[in-house]
């Protein structure tokens, strides 16, 4: 599990909106396959470490970060191609809270005849996907203060993008940036409007008070941002923090 969870941190950054997932496949006392979620959320890691896998998997024992995706999105669940491979147990570090997950591969997979054991390392697999977690339950990114110069490529600290304040006509409106080979650059304005490059929009006075910041915050979300990073000495931070949206 270890490895799992060491291949899904190498990913934060580069998967959003899926999570970093690690799979780990192990038969007769030797790996046969390992993957983690690829740039841009898919592949997903079970199916990476399978195909390496292949015929190997048949009795394997699965190792994976994260409860295999159950529903189909641009790609069949998870749980499908495990069960296909003739996996005999999968070790999972903690269940999937997306309620189209949430318990239901576990179940599938046990359904199946695939003995299912959770909880292994699950603290560290809860660390790893805090910012998908967050995004699931309170439709926002997790937000983290951190002290940056402002070159920082934010994948390099472990993050979907970085925040940053900058000036609109009428008020302050901010920039999300991401990096890595998905870098790019949205501005945003705390009312919730969204502009796809550009330069920042107008908006009523006031829109840096808290229930627009939120609104602001929840546009990220749907992007499909899962962790960003804001400079703990930018006074966005601060308005952040008054708002209760800063969460380390």
């Amino acid at each position: 599990m270890t490895a799992a969870l060491d291949m899904a941190r190498g990913q934060l950054g580069l998967v959003w909106p899926n999570p970093a997932v690690g799979c780990v496949i192990w038969s007769e006392d030797r790996c046969v396959g390992r993957g983690a979620t690829q740039v841009g959320g898919r592949p997903h890691a079970e199916v990476v470490a399978l195909e390496e896998a292949g015929a190997s998997a048949r009795g394997a024992t699965a190792y994976v970060s994260l409860e295999p995706c159950n529903h189909w999105g641009k790609t069949p669940p998870c749980v499908d191609a495990l069960l296909a491979a003739g996996v005999a147990k999968v070790v999972v570090a903690i269940q999937d809270p997306d309620p189209r997950t949430n318990g239901k591969g576990i179940a599938r997979l046990r359904a199946g005849g695939v003995d299912v054991i959770i909880g292994p390392q699950a603290a560290s697999a809860a660390e790893i996907n805090a910012g998908f977690f967050t995004r699931v339950q309170e439709g926002r990114p997790l937000v983290s203060a951190l002290k940056l110069t402002g070159n920082e490529d934010p994948v390099a600290v472990g993050h979907d993008a970085i925040l940053r304040l900058l000036e609109g006509d009428v008020a302050p409106v901010f920039e999300v940036r991401t990096g890595g080979v998905r870098a790019r650059r949205w501005v945003v304005a705390p009312a919730g409007t969204t502009v796809f490059g550009g330069q920042p929009v107008p908006y009523s006075p006031g829109a840096i008070q808290a229930g627009n910041l939120r609104s602001a915050m929840a546009a990220i979300g749907a992007l499909g941002l899962t962790r960003v990073a804001v400079d703990e000495r930018d006074d966005l931070r601060w308005a952040l923090a008054d708002a209760g949206l800063v969460d380390r």
